[in-house]
């Protein structure tokens, strides 16, 4: 610790890597190892470190999340969003089943000027949880700001958004929150009947 607090990278790695696995410091050790390397841009090292100390120490599971957050906010504070991507894109492969990592790739995305990239990963996303809000909120601004326009086979012009909450709504018939934002879509291409 006092290495790293001294910019010692190299020489702070070296030592956590000396403290045996099993010893009472073992996880601390590795979970302070797995935090520095994502720091120092190492992020699929440091990931991956990060997520067997999860796997292996439950006690900083919560811990290694946080870090790791904590890194890629840091990083798409300062613009360095090429970093954030990589970060949220490795957390992703190892959590799929976490949507906050994904939702947070996706903010990337649109603060890179991505919008296509966030516009599918949020329809992606909200497939699979139809009751996403904060997804569908951040989805249906993208499309207000990013009118795609399509003909669908009868000739009717519709944007993209109207084709996909008209999809999703015929999947979820029940879920209000799709059910208002397809309306949104039908006002927004003039259908208000």
């Amino acid at each position: 610790i006092a290495l790293e607090a001294k910019g010692e990278v190299r020489g702070a790695l070296d030592a956590y890597e000396k403290i045996p696995e099993d010893s009472p410091v073992g996880g601390e050790a590795r979970l302070r190892k797995g935090v520095l390397l994502t720091r120092t841009g190492f992020f699929e090292e440091g990931i991956n470190l990060l997520h067997a100390v999860a796997a292996r120490y439950p006690e900083f599971k919560e811990s290694s999340e946080n870090a790791v957050m904590e890194i890629a906010l840091q990083c798409t504070q300062r613009e360095d969003y090429v970093s954030a991507v990589g970060i949220y894109e490795r957390l992703v492969q190892l959590e799929p089943a976490r949507t906050v990592f994904w939702e947070r790739l996706g903010e990337v995305y649109e603060l890179q000027g991505r919008a296509e990239a966030a516009i599918e990963l949020y329809e992606k996303l909200l497939k699979q949880q139809s009751d996403a809000a904060s997804l569908a909120k951040r989805l249906d601004a993208l499309y207000a700001t990013v009118p795609e326009i399509t003909t669908d086979g009868a000739g009717i012009t519709a944007t993209r958004a109207l084709s996909f909450w008209d999809s999703l709504a015929g999947q979820n018939p029940h879920n209000a929150m799709v059910q208002v934002y397809w309306g949104a879509a039908l006002e927004r291409a003039g259908n208000l009947s």
